[in-house]
Formats: structure tokens, C-alpha cells, sequence
């Protein structure tokens, strides 16, 4: 059984493509630079040098696969939603036409809401594109990355503080990227599914932004404080660190569908939907290292 990872130098493709190995099952990558993969492919992962909109690499990496992991990265670029689509068009054909059994998608909560939602949008319109073209797919969709947090981490050393465009008392799901990718290996190494599925994935908790914050603090040992801004504030400070007009506005889309309750989990909270990664771990193990290096200047 031959499996295909199309971003093994992400987070997520990277902590399920170690799981995979970890397995014994044969691991193979899809990777435009061969030396950020070298750890892969040190043990024993093969390579397809090529980008995942490269249609000839895409064929390549499918041929005689049978599960597909797939991610739709995020290159943001002017026509982005375009290319999304026209991607996720090139890895559908290819996958078909290579008869790939099972393909796990990486979505995202919200992406049933349709347009007007930023990125989110783009996802939805991938799994569409993929539940047409495959038979045994399942769409896993992730809460708020734990590691967006990482963007809050200079403000955190230079201030104490957390600025959110999202109202400070309005709960959301945040999961850790690595239990995505621990659950999308166990899709992907297991042979007891099929059909077309979503499957959300929650976090331990639904967070408020107030909440995140004092979790924060409580990993890093240092008080953060939350600030809530408006979308024109928050457009504004995407300006101002030098994110791209393109960028910035769909950004600004995505956190208005937000406020405004349009991007929310579709499946109720169960055990299958919860994952074990908690916040205040992640900041002790993640986001402290990081904050204390901002402090001193490394």
C-alpha cells in the first residue's frame, strides 16, 4: 500500500507523514525542494520532485497509489481562489485516472457555509471538486490552528498582549495541528472505510478568545492580555505588517464571516470530533520557547 503526501513540508503533512513511517507502510512525497525533505526521505519516504498544481508531477505521485493525502496549501496569490479550484481539478483527474482508493482531505470548520467566508470558501469548493471525482473521501475539518497563535507572539513579548478581530466572549474550536495529523494518518492507514464522510475536529474545548489568552498566560507563565479590535483595525495591522492588499481582504472576509456566526462547526462536540491537545500545553511547549527568544532578541 503506497500512500501519497502532496505537502510533506507543512505541519500537518509533516507530523502525518512521520506517522506513516513510524507505521512501515510505503511513503511517498510530493516536494518542489528535495533538501526540506531530507529527514523523509532518509527514511525511506520517496520523492516526486514537482509542485502539487504540476499536473505531470501529480500523475506521477498517483500512479499506483492507493490513499491520497491531500492539502491545499496556502499560496496566497491575487487569483487565489482560481488556482485553488483549478488545483484541486488537476488532483481529482489525476486521481481518478490513477485509481486511487481513498483520498483524506484537509478542510476546514465552516467550509459548508459557502461564499463570502474568505480561504474558507476556496476549501469548500475543494471538497466538492473531490466527493464528485472520488468515491472513498473524507474531509477532516479542523478548527483554528493552535499555531496561528505564533503570530500573536511579539506582541506577547513587547506587550503582554493578544489582539483578536473575533468578539473576546464568542467560543471557537482550536486544535494543535499535530492531532490533525495523527487523525489523518489512522484515516489513511486504515482499511474500514469507505464512502464519503466529514469529519469536524474540535479541540479539547470550545475557547473564547478571552480564554485562549489565559491559557496562553498560564503556559508561558507571563499574564497576556486580550484585545478586541474591529475588522478595520485588524485590516489595518495586516496592512501595516506588510501582508499583500489580496491577502488582507481575504483575511478581513473571513474574520467578518466569523463575527458574524457564518463559520461554525456543523457536527455537535463528541468524543470523536475532541482531540487531546490542550491550549495551555501547547503555549508551554510551543509558544514559550518562542515568546522568551522574542524578549531577548534571538
Amino acid at each position: 500500500m503506497t500512500i501519497v503526501i502532496n505537502t510533506p513540508n507543512g505541519n500537518i503533512g509533516r507530523r502525518t507523514a512521520e506517522r506513516l513511517l513510524d507505521s512501515g507502510v510505503p511513503v511517498r512525497i510530493i516536494s518542489r525542494n528535495p533538501n526540506k525533505v531530507t529527514d523523509l526521505t532518509s527514511r525511506g519516504a520517496s520523492l516526486v520532485i514537482g509542485s502539487t498544481d504540476d499536473a505531470v508531477a501529480l500523475a506521477k505521485a498517483f500512479d499506483g497509489a492507493e490513499t491520497v493525502f491531500w492539502l491545499t496549501p496556502p499560496a496566497y496569490r491575487p487569483d487565489y481562489a482560481a488556482w485553488v479550484r483549478e488545483t484541486a481539478q488537476k488532483a481529482a483527474q489525476a486521481m481518478a485516472s490513477a485509481k486511487v482508493e481513498r483520498v483524506v482531505n484537509i478542510s476546514s470548520i465552516g467550509a459548508h457555509a459557502g461564499a463570502d467566508t474568505g480561504p474558507i470558501a476556496s476549501l469548500g469548493e475543494v471538497e466538492s471538486i473531490f466527493s464528485e471525482a472520488m468515491p472513498n473521501v473524507v474531509h477532516l475539518r479542523p478548527g483554528s490552528f493552535m499555531e496561528n497563535h505564533l503570530a500573536d507572539v511579539a506582541a506577547i513579548a513587547s506587550e503582554g498582549s493578544i489582539y483578536s478581530p473575533l468578539p473576546k466572549n464568542a467560543p471557537m474550536a482550536e486544535i494543535a495541528t499535530s492531532d490533525i495529523g495523527d487523525i489523518a494518518a489512522t484515516y489513511l492507514l486504515g482499511a474500514d472505510w469507505s464512502g464519503q464522510k466529514v469529519h469536524e475536529l474540535h479541540g479539547p474545548r470550545d475557547l473564547t478568545p478571552t480564554d485562549a489568552a489565559e491559557l496562553i498566560g498560564e503556559g508561558i507563565d507571563k499574564p497576556v492580555n486580550l484585545v478586541e479590535v474591529t475588522i478595520d483595525q485588524a485590516r489595518e495591522g495586516m496592512l501595516a505588517a506588510g501582508l499583500p492588499d489580496f491577502v488582507v481582504a481575504m483575511y478581513a472576509e473571513m474574520f467578518t464571516a466569523m463575527r458574524e456566526g457564518r463559520i461554525i462547526a456543523e457536527q455537535p462536540r463528541s468524543p470523536a470530533t475532541t482531540t487531546p491537545t490542550g491550549l495551555r500545553r501547547f503555549a508551554s511547549e510551543v509558544l514559550k520557547p518562542a515568546v522568551e527568544a522574542a524578549s531577548t532578541g534571538g
